[in-house]
């Protein structure tokens, strides 16, 4: 990974996070750098690379969080799904703090699609109950919500539909719970657009 140079978004990120003295900006680099690696090849349906996507969801985050394990297992957040990078891996590199909100993450998507949540009194269950669930929750939001304003890209009008209904289902009932009241605009926002076509 020598000589790694940074993209524009990774640096609007760490622009963003410049004045955050809590924040190392170096631990953040190497994130973004990582997740340029490990993402490298795939694309976005938009045509952008994959690894801009994690950025955005990170970047979402900031004015509701700015808790660096947050940012960096939201960076990371499809990296064990997608990718060759196992929890291990994270645990080492990073922290086992953020191997746990990243396998949160993905335990959250798995259940996703064995429809887990047929049941509408299964949405709450998925509210945080400790301080870590509620940092996997802001993640699932955020990249939810960064989906939904990439949504256009998806060539099917029925799959976009069919997203749109859960987001206002599942995670506008959880942002709200959450207290995310400009996601939670944004959200509703964006699925009647989608849901009017």
């Amino acid at each position: 990974m020598e000589g790694f140079k940074i993209s524009e978004k990774g640096k609007q990120l760490l622009d963003l996070l410049r004045n955050e003295s809590h924040i190392d900006l170096k631990v953040m680099a190497r994130a973004i750098e990582y997740i340029a690696t490990f993402h490298r090849g795939q694309m976005r349906k938009s045509g952008e690379p994959f690894y801009h996507h994690p950025i955005e969801v990170a970047c979402i985050l900031i004015p509701f969080t700015t808790d660096q394990d947050t940012l960096i297992a939201a960076l990371l957040h499809d990296t064990v799904e997608d990718t060759t990078l196992a929890l291990t891996q994270i645990a080492f590199m990073f922290n086992p703090t953020i191997a746990h909100l990243v396998a949160g993450v993905t335990k959250f998507n798995e259940a996703w699609r064995r429809h887990f949540l047929e049941n509408y009194e299964m949405h709450y269950r998925l509210l945080p109950r400790q301080e870590t669930d509620k940092k996997i929750v802001q993640i699932k939001i955020a990249d939810r919500t960064h989906n939904m304003r990439t949504i256009q890209y998806h060539p099917s009008l029925n799959k976009q539909k069919k997203i749109a209904e859960e987001t206002l289902d599942i995670f506008l009932p959880m942002a709200q719970g959450m207290g995310l009241d400009v996601l939670v605009k944004e959200l509703e926002e964006l699925c009647v657009v989608i849901l009017k076509k």
